[in-house]
């Protein structure tokens, strides 16, 4: 099978996924849905589309950092107002996973502390709430998954990153595959959760490592700004992939695991450097 059928395939199975959660849970059971527990249907209730609302937030934020770049503080605060309604919506959302709504309303605080003219500040909020918000994103479809709800799957997954394309590897479909054989019902709730598992948190892991290597770059440049938001992804994305580290390596393992990967972000602390 060719790595251009494979990318058409996943092009065509992430359009299905899309129309499946525009049509709401009745494209699938609306029985079902029903049924399914508050945190679970908490998206469709308070009729969002997570991917869409998280991807409109990063922008506004983005919005707010280049206009403090001009020295526009009044335009920034304006654009972190825009953001409120939307992280109280995306937050409200996250049923099954407080501890990535109060990183997000933290962070969101913070950066409007930041908007006054702290960039380094703004720029580390703006890490830390997008990275909370994929991790969210996962343990809310994981969740979902579990109890055999896949609309809520396929809304979920649509707010997700993956590892880089090459002539030798695939994007990550396993998830993508996962709830279209939940619609079908030909996967267990327990295989499609171990499907998305190995899907998404191999790819966190691989943009985890990723990031770091920016982190180092700009630390060598002296790119504070960029240092500090790089510093932010990096431990946001280790928060999602450390569970699962514990799970299979144990607990001294995970934390020399945080601290391998993290060491050099705590070495640099950015906010401490940019304010002496």
């Amino acid at each position: 099978m060719s790595i251009r059928w494979r990318y058409t395939a996943l092009v065509a199975l992430l359009t299905i996924l899309t129309l499946l959660v525009s049509l709401g849970p009745s494209a699938v059971s609306a029985s079902l849905v029903a049924s399914s527990p508050p945190t679970v249907r908490a998206a469709f209730e308070l009729n969002i589309q997570p991917g869409t609302l998280a991807l409109e937030i990063r922008s506004s934020l983005y919005d707010a950092q280049q206009n403090l770049l001009l020295d526009d503080t009044a335009a920034a605060k304006s654009d972190l107002d825009r953001v409120t309604p939307g992280i109280e919506t995306f937050t409200a959302a996250l049923g099954d996973d407080p501890a990535s709504a109060a990183t997000i309303r933290q962070n969101a605080e913070a950066a409007k502390a930041g908007a006054a003219n702290d960039q380094v500040g703004l720029a580390a909020a703006r890490g830390h709430i997008w990275t909370a918000m994929l991790g969210g994103a996962y343990n809310e479809a994981v969740a979902s998954a579990r109890n055999n709800d896949s609309a809520s799957v396929a809304a979920w997954l649509l707010l997700r990153e993956f590892r880089p394309t090459t002539r030798f590897s695939r994007p990550g479909a396993s998830a993508t595959l996962a709830v279209k054989k939940l619609v079908l019902g030909t996967m267990t709730p327990e295989a499609a959760v171990a499907a998305i598992d190995a899907d998404l948190l191999d790819t966190y892991q691989s943009k985890l490592d990723a990031e770091l290597a920016v982190f180092k770059s700009a630390s060598a440049q002296g790119l504070d700004v960029r240092q500090a938001e790089s510093a932010a992804m990096v431990q946001g994305y280790w928060a999602i992939v450390e569970p699962a580290y514990e799970r299979q390596a144990g607990q001294p393992a995970r934390s020399a695991g945080g601290r391998d990967r993290c060491q050099p972000v705590h070495r640099g602390d950015v906010r401490q450097r940019h304010h002496d």
